[in-house]
């Protein structure tokens, strides 16, 4: 992926919330929270609050830093679950009053596939 979704890395900086989770964003790109998918969505900032996905992975540990979590991308027309270290992402300065530092996200990705872009979780049958 690091070749073909390189794009997505970086420091993304809170944003507003959405769907009453926190958002996050670096220039074009964003990561947020679908409710209706149990779901975190790293995608396209227009499409936000929406289950349109480069990757995304289920909110069924501890939130979007859990190691746990199992990170999904497209290649070749599925939904291909992320090798552990493949998709990380990292937080720092959340919920820290006294800092006056703004949260910031990192992604690091890793995988070689090629992913296409802003697939619809409802037409993958997430819903």
């Amino acid at each position: 992926m690091l070749n073909d979704k390189g794009f997505l890395n970086g420091s993304y900086e809170i944003s507003y919330e959405v769907n009453e989770k926190p958002s996050y964003v670096k220039d074009d790109r964003a990561i947020w929270y679908v409710p209706s998918s149990n779901i975190w969505v790293i995608s396209n900032l227009e499409v936000i609050g929406q289950d349109l996905a480069y990757i995304y992975a289920y909110d069924d540990f501890s939130g979007l830093t859990d190691t746990n979590n199992e990170w999904l991308h497209y290649f070749e027309g599925n939904w291909i679950l992320s090798s552990p270290n493949d998709i990380n992402v990292t937080c720092k300065n959340l919920g820290s009053l006294m800092t006056t530092s703004k949260p910031i996200c990192t992604i690091t990705t890793t995988t070689t596939d090629a992913v296409t872009p802003l697939i619809n979780s409802t037409t993958l049958g997430l819903h």
